[in-house]
C-alpha cells in the first residue's frame, strides 16, 4: 500500500548545524545531499543517538531498537511514559517476520499493507529487545514508503537491527509533518532530517492488531482507514469490535497479570467505607479486613488510560449493586474483579465474629501464639523506635487457661485486650504489616469455610476467566500481602470455585 502524497515543499529556513537537507537549492531531491544523510545518521545511530526523520505521514524520532540504552534515550527525550509501547521500523516486508509472528497472516496481506501508512501489531519474536516495551508480548511494526527512510534502514539494518520510532513530537503534543514543528527538540536530536513537508495532515499512520487469528482490530484510524480495512477483509479478516474487542484482546497475550488491588473495588469504597469503618469497628475485624486489606491506595497511574482503555472508577453508591460492571474493563491485563452484593456479603457478617472471639478460641494454640508472638516483637520495635502510639504487647502470661472451667485466666485475659489494642492501633495508622495480615488471614480462612463470607467477584470475571483458559492465557494474581488470603477470596467467591482459573 502506497501513499499518494502530493509535496508542498516551504521555503528554506535558518537550520542548525545538526539538521541535515535532503534538497538541493532547485528544492528538488538532491542525492549526494541525500547519501551523506544516510552516512550521518547511521553514525548517529551507531553511537546509540536519537534521529529524527522524514516519513510517510509524519516525521518521527527513531533510534537503534536493540540498544537499550538509545531506547531510554528516546523515551527521556520524548518525554513518554515507559509503559507506553513504541513501534518499530524495518526496510521491507521480509524483514517484519524477524521480529513478529506472521505464522497465521493471509498470504500476500502484508505486500498489499507495506510499505505504507500502516503499523501493523504481532506477536513479538524473541529476536527483538526484550527491555522494548517489555510488557507486551505483541509489537507494532512499520516499512514506510519514503525513500530516505528505507535507504536509511537497508544501509543499518543487518548491522544492528530494527528502528525504534515514535512521533516527532514531546508527549501529548501535536504530530509535526515539517521539521519546524519540533524546532524545540533539535538540540537533543543528534540529527535532523529535513525531507521538507510529508503527509497530508497530523494523523500518523493507521494501527491495526493482526495478533488475533483471522480477525483483525484498528487500534487508530490513521491516515489509511479506509484502504486499509478493504484490504483485511478482501482477505476474509473479521474485525473485532466493541466490547468483543476488549474481550479477545486477551488473545494477543500470553499472560495475564491481575493486580486486585483497586480494581477489586471503586477506590471510593475503599477511602469513603472500608477503612473509616475499619477503624472504627477493630473487634468487628473478621470480616471487613477482607477487603481493607487487599485494598491500599492505589496509584494514578491505575486508572489512567491505555491503549485499551481500563474500566473507570465508579462514583460511590448507596446500593453495593452499583458497581456490578455491564462490560470488560481493559484488554488482557486489567479485567475489574469486583464485588456485587458487597454491602450484604462482606459487611453485615462482620457483626458476627470479633478478633477477640478469634483470639479467646484460639489462644491456646501454637497457631494462634506465633501470630502473637509476631504482634508483639512489631510492637515492641515500634515503641523502641519512638513511633507516637505504638501498643506494647506483653509476654504470654503463665497462669493459663483453666481447663477444668475452659476459661481463660484475668492474666490472659488482660493479654488478648492488649493485643486488640495493638491491632486496632496498627490499622489506625494504616499499617500494612505482616502480622496485621497474618492475623486476619486466620479469622478468614474460618469465616470462608462455615460461609459467613464470600469472595466478591464482577459478573464478567468467570467468563473473561473462561476465555483466557480457551485461547491458553494464564492468569495470575499479584498480590503484596497474603497470597494465601488471595486464593481464599477465588475459592469461596460467590461464582464458586474459581481459584483453578489461576
Amino acid at each position: 500500500m502506497s501513499a499518494t502524497v502530493k509535496e508542498n515543499i516551504p521555503a528554506p529556513v535558518a537550520k542548525a548545524d545538526n539538521v541535515l537537507s535532503l534538497r538541493s537549492a532547485s528544492g528538488g531531491l538532491d542525492t549526494d545531499l541525500t547519501a551523506a544523510a544516510v552516512r550521518q545518521c547511521t553514525q548517529s545511530l551507531t553511537d546509540d543517538k536519537v534521529i529524527a526523520v522524514p516519513t510517510d505521514t509524519i516525521y518521527g524520532l527513531a533510534t537503534r531498537a536493540q540498544s537499550s540504552l538509545a531506547v531510554k534515550k528516546l523515551y527521556d527525550i520524548k518525554g513518554r511514559n515507559f509503559f507506553k509501547p513504541i513501534a518499530i521500523c524495518v526496510a521491507s516486508v521480509l524483514d517484519v517476520q524477524k521480529y513478529g509472528d506472521v505464522s497465521e497472516l493471509p498470504p500476500g496481506l502484508l505486500e498489499k499493507l507495506l510499505p505504507g501508512p500502516v503499523t501493523v501489531i504481532l506477536r513479538r519474536t524473541t529476536t527483538l529487545n526484550p527491555d522494548l516495551n517489555p510488557y507486551t508480548n505483541v509489537v507494532g511494526i512499520r516499512v514506510p514508503d519514503n525513500d530516505f527512510v528505507l535507504q536509511l534502514m537497508k544501509s543499518c539494518d543487518s548491522e544492528f537491527g530494527p528502528l525504534a520510532l515514535t512521533s516527532a513530537n514531546m508527549a501529548g503534543e501535536e504530530s509535526a509533518v515539517c521539521v519546524t514543528d519540533f524546532e524545540k527538540l533539535w538540540p537533543k536530536i543528534s540529527s535532523v532530517v529535513d525531507g521538507g513537508k510529508v503527509g497530508v495532515a497530523k494523523t500518523g499512520s493507521t494501527i491495526v492488531d493482526l495478533s488475533v487469528r483471522g480477525r483483525y482490530r484498528i487500534v487508530r484510524d490513521g491516515s489509511a482507514l479506509q484502504e486499509t480495512t478493504q484490504t483485511l477483509e478482501a482477505h476474509a479478516l473479521t474485525q473485532i469490535d466493541g466490547a468483543e474487542s476488549k474481550l479477545n484482546a486477551a488473545r494477543a497475550y500470553e499472560v495475564a497479570l491481575l493486580d486486585i488491588e483497586g480494581t477489586t473495588t471503586p477506590i471510593t469504597f475503599v477511602h469513603d467505607v472500608l477503612f473509616p469503618y475499619a477503624k472504627d469497628n477493630v473487634e468487628r475485624l473478621s470480616s471487613i479486613v477482607l477487603l481493607s486489606t487487599c485494598l491500599p491506595v492505589v496509584c494514578d497511574e491505575l486508572h489512567g488510560d491505555t491503549a485499551i482503555g481500563p474500566r473507570k472508577p465508579r462514583e460511590m453508591s448507596d446500593n453495593a449493586t452499583a458497581y456490578n460492571p455491564t462490560c470488560l474493563g481493559a484488554g488482557a491485563h486489567t479485567p475489574v474483579f469486583t464485588g456485587t452484593n458487597t454491602q450484604a456479603n462482606v459487611i453485615m457478617p462482620v457483626h458476627k465474629r470479633t478478633s477477640t472471639t478469634y483470639l479467646k478460641a484460639n489462644w491456646t494454640t501454637a497457631d494462634c501464639q506465633d501470630v502473637v508472638q509476631q504482634l508483639r516483637v512489631l510492637a515492641t520495635t515500634d515503641a523502641e523506635s519512638g513511633i507516637e502510639g505504638a501498643v506494647t504487647i506483653p509476654p504470654t502470661p503463665t497462669d493459663t487457661t483453666d481447663e477444668k472451667n475452659a476459661e481463660l485466666s484475668e492474666a490472659e485475659t488482660s493479654c488478648i485486650e492488649c493485643v486488640v489494642k495493638s491491632v486496632r492501633w496498627l490499622m489506625s495508622a494504616d499499617r500494612k504489616v505482616g502480622p496485621l495480615k497474618l492475623l486476619q488471614g486466620r479469622i478468614w480462612t474460618d469465616a470462608y469455610a462455615t460461609g459467613e463470607i464470600k469472595g466478591a467477584v464482577y459478573d464478567d470475571v468467570v467468563p473473561v476467566l473462561a476465555e483466557w483458559k480457551a485461547n491458553g492465557v494464564d492468569a495470575y494474581i499479584y498480590s503484596s500481602g497474603s497470597i494465601a488470603a488471595q486464593k481464599l477470596l477465588f475459592q469461596y467467591s460467590e461464582k464458586g470455585d474459581i481459584l483453578p482459573y489461576f
